[in-house]
């Protein structure tokens, strides 16, 4: 899992800055540099981003208004009304807006906002009491209009989704140093055992692994395409990431020489990136990729990027360790469609079949 943080630009009739801001920072943040010119999100499993987004809620009403509406909201004697209050408030909400429109953090999840805005408050100023306008005026500060300006938002891969849960959502209204009350989140998050496999196998000579070869047809898409580029395995999917390094460590020692053998080799074990001219997928019909991995992995991935608007999505292959049951070899097909995104904003769509080989390889 990956974790962001995130503080965007202000101002009055900021929502498209927001937005792009937001945008900017999910294309150009980059953790690794294996993560080859993808968004962030697209290359973990996990991510979750968390900060002063500054999204505002919008009302045309007078200050009072706002305040009268947090009142009733946080009201004690009438859960039913106090619900459907909180729901008017949030529905003002510019993020909640724009998601909807798939303008920003398409696919993205965010838990039930139960809590009153945290955004502004007069500093050193604590709201004894939610429900009660006088304590509420002094609290919140009059030069802006209350909002969740402080959000917790996370994306999973689509065949990860149950494995992450949101227990709580929430504001710490103790602390009041600042004008804005932090808010928290808990996670349940399950991991895989077999991730950390290959530490213990490191050390040996000869690891068996197996050769997967994707090939991919009926490729269809809503934009406008000139170029297809592909990387598989996903970056921190590939197992082979740290024997790759220290091979090429071992050849910079060597001056970068290398036997015919090991020419061969690199190749078979080399990660694969690919630019398909688009007119030649649509003649052609199909584009196949191949990479060697290990079989005690569960799932992989394929980030695809459609060139020139850099559209990027990310299709699933299937959980192919439990397909092999027990067998050396095997091969299966599976029909796709997938969101294509720039920037965590909603694009396009890519359908097609994607159909796995996976043999018996040996790595060296």
């Amino acid at each position: 899992a990956e974790y962001m943080g995130a503080a965007d630009s202000g101002g009055v009739s900021g929502l498209e800055r927001r937005n792009r801001d937001l945008r900017a920072i999910l294309r150009e943040l980059i953790v690794d540099y294996s993560d080859m010119g993808f968004d962030l999100h697209l290359c973990r499993h996990h991510t979750i981003l968390m900060g002063d987004l500054n999204y505002r809620l919008e009302y045309d009403d007078n200050f009072s208004s706002i305040l009268n509406d947090i009142s009733q909201a946080f009201t004690t004697n009438s859960s039913t009304n106090n619900n459907n209050t909180l729901l008017k408030i949030i529905e003002r909400d510019q993020l909640l807006k724009s998601r909807k429109d798939n303008l920003i953090f398409a696919d993205w999840y965010e838990n039930e906002i139960t809590f009153p805005p945290t955004y502004r408050y007069n500093k050193n100023v604590p709201c004894l009491d939610y429900s009660d306008i006088e304590s509420l005026s002094k609290a919140y500060s009059t030069k802006r209009t209350p909002s969740f300006t402080d959000r917790i938002l996370w994306y999973s891969l689509s065949d990860f989704e149950s494995d992450i849960k949101c227990t709580r959502y929430d504001s710490n209204k103790t602390i009041i140093s600042s004008d804005h009350r932090p808010v928290f989140a808990l996670f349940n998050l399950h991991r895989d055992s077999n991730a950390s496999f290959f530490v213990n196998k490191v050390h040996q000579k000869l690891i068996e692994y197996h050769k997967i070869t994707v090939t991919l047809f009926d490729l269809k898409t809503t934009t406008l395409t000139q170029e297809l580029k592909i990387v598989f395995p996903l970056p921190h999917e590939d197992l082979l990431f740290e024997h790759r390094k220290l091979k090429a460590l071992k050849y910079a020692f060597r001056g970068n020489t290398r036997t015919e053998d090991e020419l061969e080799q690199e190749e078979e074990d080399e990660q694969s990136e690919k630019i398909f001219l688009w007119e030649q997928i649509r003649s052609d019909q199909l584009i196949s990729i191949s990479t060697s991995t290990h079989t005690q992995i569960n799932q992989l991935h394929m980030l695809v990027e459609l060139l020139p608007d850099k559209c990027q999505g990310i299709i699933c292959l299937g959980d192919f360790r439990s397909k092999l049951n027990g067998e050396n070899k095997v091969e299966y097909t599976n029909s796709f469609s997938i969101s294509l995104t720039h920037g965590a904003q909603q694009k396009g769509t890519l359908t097609g079949n994607c159909r796995v080989e996976i043999k018996p390889h040996t790595l060296q």
